[in-house]
């Protein structure tokens, strides 16, 4: 029911909530001692699709029951614990989001993400660093234009246990400073939003 007064979005009293089915099925395998498989397959049946669309009587933006859409897709990952004490998560999904009836690709809907993510063990009896990297596939924009593909690394450095119960972490995020977007919602004039550079984050917390 989101409206910001008529600037560009009014509320449609009579918007009705999306139907959501899923099916999905897993195969769950202990590999070794330290390392575990999972391979899962699923897909969605979503009925009522709520879409913003431009209503032509007075150009304003509002969300809509239009649609019906169907996801499918399998994801594979692999979680272990090495005996040198780095745990890690390694993992790939594939999905393919469609229009039921144009069968047209949904924007803003990457048909693959990778992801590997490594916590290192503890460095002193304190200290723990954390690596994140994740792939982006591309995805189509509200324009039927492409938001490229992106690559990003995070790395995290946490130490615990300082003075007591104080937990200080650092954060990087976007630590090569890949340049990429977000494909934008109707409301925004560019078709595609630029993400943000490289970012760091300092955190305390102290418990009491």
């Amino acid at each position: 029911y989101y409206n910001d007064g008529g600037n560009t979005t009014k509320d449609n009293p009579a918007l009705d909530s999306e139907s959501i089915r899923t099916f999905e099925a897993v195969l769950d395998h202990q590999v070794s001692s330290w390392l575990r498989g999972i391979l899962s397959a699923y897909r969605y049946e979503i009925d009522n699709l709520i879409s913003q669309r431009v209503d032509p009587s007075d150009g304003l933006l509002q969300y809509q029951n239009l649609d019906a859409a169907e996801a499918n897709g399998l994801e594979l990952s692999l979680v272990g614990k090495a005996p040198n004490g780095i745990e890690g998560r390694l993992s790939y999904a594939y999905s393919d989001a469609r229009l039921s009836a144009s069968h047209a690709r949904l924007s803003n809907s990457p048909q693959s993400i990778a992801s590997l993510n490594l916590i290192t063990p503890p460095l002193g009896s304190r200290f723990r660093a954390a690596v994140e990297t994740k792939y982006v596939g591309d995805r189509l924009t509200l324009a039927g234009r492409t938001a490229d593909a992106y690559y990003v690394v995070n790395v995290n450095l946490l130490a615990a246990d300082l003075l007591g119960t104080l937990e200080v972490s650092l954060g990087v995020f976007n630590l090569l400073d890949a340049h990429y977007g977000y494909p934008a919602g109707g409301e925004f004039l560019q078709d595609v939003l630029e993400a943000d550079g490289r970012t760091a984050r300092l955190k305390c917390t102290y418990g009491f």
